[in-house]
């Protein structure tokens, strides 16, 4: 991967941008104030995973 493509997919690792709408987590970086913290789209994508997580949970006992 060349580093415009790394810049480009905001460093997203080539194996996960299968899995990641670019021009989505593009928007969602839009919501931040400037700085290199990110904390309020940190916090979106963390809560993100910890729902999924927790729908997996759920979906597991229910089997």
């Amino acid at each position: 991967m060349s580093g415009d493509d790394c810049e480009d997919n905001l460093g997203i690792p080539p194996d996960a941008q299968d899995f990641v709408d670019i021009e989505t987590f593009k928007e969602i970086l839009k919501l931040d104030d400037e700085g290199p913290e990110r904390e309020f789209s940190k916090e979106l994508v963390f809560s993100f995973f910890e729902q999924v997580e927790n729908t997996f949970d759920e979906i597991d006992h229910s089997l």
